[in-house]
């Protein structure tokens, strides 16, 4: 896991900023800033996708997880909320990001979190 340790100190604070980004675009919705808060979450969801693709590799060497299973869900309730958008169901979005988004990218950013830090723990 050495060979990644560099990878892996960059997505931990990558993490954070996305979690960010995704509380920002609660307050854009609450502002009625829809097309400010679908650049954002194109964003999140690119920041997102950028982790997964780098993890590929290191998947194989971590001890059992369920990263994958919880990637799938957050994709899944992004896209969710960007067909919201796009079919001019803005008001479900903020109901989707806080009930969905959020949640969902919480529980992955957390086992990403606690799987990956003991290897960045000196």
């Amino acid at each position: 896991m050495n060979k990644y340790y560099e990878v892996i100190q960059q997505i931990l604070p990558l993490l954070d900023t996305i979690k960010e980004g995704i509380l920002h675009i609660q307050n854009q919705l609450v502002e009625l800033r829809y097309e400010e808060a679908l650049t954002l979450l194109q964003d999140a969801m690119k920041g997102i996708a950028s982790i997964d693709s780098v993890m590929q590799p290191i998947y194989d060497e971590l001890p059992e997880n369920n990263i994958d299973t919880l990637f799938v869900v957050v994709k899944e309730s992004m896209n969710k909320a960007v067909d919201s958008y796009e079919q001019g169901s803005e008001s479900n979005l903020e109901n989707q990001i806080e009930k969905e988004v959020l949640p969902s990218f919480k529980a992955w950013k957390e086992e990403m979190e606690k799987v990956l830090k003991p290897y960045v723990v000196s």
